[in-house]
């Protein structure tokens, strides 16, 4: 994470002059500062689940799902079955998200019984890596990694879509009374090194991906056992991991940190209150976990009366939720390659204020506001320069709509946000006509 990289000179730039707010990292007026000087890690966007859903999408949902001018998701996570087909989740989704720019990466929930020590596709369980283990006739981890590594076959056959990534196992922490089975960190690590070698040979390989934990705070140590081993870092591409414990604050790790399952599961509310409490989850991944992708659980959810997908339930199964369209607050414009920038010293303990930058000068800043009703945000931009920016708002009343352009005043942004999430949009103009990164 680089905390503190200096502009770069245009060969062509002659020398670079400070103005007002331009070159200060500091305000003496009580204002937050975005500082385009501070960069930490680089967004690859934000995604939602098929698996389990059998109803495949139709092309309406996958524009909202998956197109900027919809919510603008990039990732789409398929669920794997015992047998390597997909376990629920139609191929076709796989299609629609890949026709419309997003990637495609998948996780297993249970390794078949036989193949397991419990005898059993649920309530846990380990994969068998030797006989007389539980229930075991013998060692099965190859079996299950050519199964799991033809998934990505299968997916191009039936879907005409390149496999991303590939998760070890979902929730491998978590005794579940449906499809489940664990891992310690020890066959971790011995399965990564049956299963690395099996996607290398794949064209293209898809990255291994490890962790999908329940709890986050177990990521530390799994992480610790596979940099300790050459073979298993060598084979692992990126550490995954839920929300449902909280947030542990990041600790320095070989390779980027997603963010793969987070909902509640009160009684269905679609309200502007729930969206909220998505964007703080996403404001504390992103700030406290230093992840560079989000997930919610589901992208629809036609069975339970709760909290579970982004649109439906079982009470309404065509509701569109506000918390579709917080989670579009980010998603939509925070793009794959976007850099986080520092934001500090934001007066209010009602806002949640993150800030990320593009190519040519691009940005966006999004304000989540917890406090029931308006806020005045006021911000000052440091290392650019701005001259107006673009509210995309929303709120009780307002689903991710474009509002009238605001002037910033001497580098300073100052506005009222209402309750729900607002996005800045703007460029900085000093970056762009200068030719500076």
């Amino acid at each position: 994470m680089r905390t503190s990289t200096p502009l770069r000179r245009n060969k062509s730039a002659i020398s670079i002059l400070c103005f007002a707010a331009l070159c200060t990292a500091s305000s003496a007026n009580g204002a937050a500062i975005i500082d385009w000087a501070i960069e930490h890690q680089t967004m690859q966007g934000f995604g939602a689940s098929n698996a389990f859903v059998d109803a495949p999408l139709t092309d309406a949902q996958a524009d909202f799902y998956f197109t900027t001018d919809g919510i603008g998701l990039t990732w789409l996570r398929m669920g794997i079955a015992s047998d390597g087909g997909p376990n629920g989740g139609a191929w076709s989704d796989a299609t629609k998200a890949a026709a419309r720019g997003a990637r495609v990466w998948a996780a297993p929930w249970t390794a078949p019984a036989n193949w397991k020590d419990n005898g059993s596709e649920t309530n846990g369980g380990h994969l068998c890596a030797n006989a007389g283990q539980g229930s075991c006739d013998a060692n099965h981890y190859a079996d299950w990694a050519t199964r799991l590594a033809g998934f990505a076959t299968s997916l191009k056959l039936n879907a005409g879509v390149d496999l991303y990534a590939l998760s070890i196992q979902n929730e491998p922490d978590f005794t579940a009374s449906y499809e489940s089975m664990l891992f310690s960190n020890a066959e971790f690590v011995a399965f990564i090194n049956v299963l690395g070698p099996k996607l290398a040979a794949l064209n293209p390989q898809p990255l291994l991906m490890a962790g999908d934990y329940s709890n986050w705070f177990n990521v530390w140590g799994l992480a610790s056992a596979i940099e300790a081993n050459p073979g298993a870092l060598a084979n692992t591409g990126i550490y995954i991991t839920h929300q449902y414990a909280g947030t542990a604050s990041y600790q320095a790790l070989a390779r980027p940190l997603w963010q793969t399952e987070m909902s509640s599961f009160e009684g269905f509310d679609p309200t502007i209150g729930h969206g909220v409490t998505v964007a703080k989850w996403i404001h504390s991944a992103v700030t406290t976990g230093n992840v560079s992708v989000w997930h919610y659980w589901w992208l629809y959810n036609p069975y339970n009366a709760d909290n579970e997908g982004l649109i439906g339930s079982s009470a309404d199964r065509n509701a569109i939720t506000k918390r579709a369209y917080t989670l579009g607050n980010y998603a939509k414009f925070v793009r794959p390659g976007w850099t986080r920038i520092e934001v500090s010293g934001v007066a209010s303990g009602n806002l949640y204020a993150t800030a990320y930058k593009g190519p040519n000068g691009n940005f966006a800043v999004v304000v989540a506001n917890d406090s029931g009703g308006n806020l005045p945000f006021t911000a000052d931009f440091a290392h650019a320069r701005v001259a107006t920016v673009t509210p995309w708002i929303t709120s009780a009343t307002l689903n991710l709509s474009a509002q009238s352009s605001i002037a910033v005043v001497n580098n300073q942004l100052s506005a009222t946000v209402p309750f729900g999430v607002t996005t800045f949009v703007g460029v900085n103009d000093f970056i762009f006509a200068n030719g500076f990164e």
